[in-house]
């Protein structure tokens, strides 16, 4: 488990108060974004720029998803399994901005056990012994 802001980036907040909410923003290129996760929190993300899609796995374990665009607004409940990708149709592949609100005051993310197994295998998390 990690702080979805980066656990240096929630050691050092500007604004030193505990009001139960963590603000960032996420930019990445076309086809880009975090893989499936959950969170202790809810969360919450706005489009500044660009189409995003937001995924999440339903009841059933299916992935269902909506695409969103500049001031949408769409909101994930603890524990739910969710990911959010640029989808911007940009031949330039400019980046895109998405603001995230994620409750709690120490909020915490865990990869499903698939994109920890990709992580792995592409060398970017270690492999678990034992």
């Amino acid at each position: 488990m990690t702080s979805p802001v980066g656990d240096d980036a929630s050691r050092l907040a500007a604004i030193p108060i505990s009001e139960g909410f963590n603000l960032g923003y996420c930019r990445a290129k076309p086809g880009k974004g975090p893989m499936m996760h959950n969170h202790d929190t809810n969360e919450t993300f706005i489009p500044m720029t660009g189409t995003w899609r937001c995924s999440w796995e339903n009841e059933k374990g299916e992935v269902e998803s909506i695409d969103l665009h500049p001031l949408d607004v769409i909101s994930f409940p603890p524990g739910a399994i969710r990911r959010f990708e640029n989808v911007t149709p940009d031949p330039s592949g400019e980046d895109a901005i998405l603001m995230f609100v994620i409750g709690g005051n120490a909020p915490k993310a865990e990869f499903t056990d698939s994109a920890m197994k990709e992580l792995e295998e592409t060398g970017v998390w270690p492999r678990k012994h034992g």
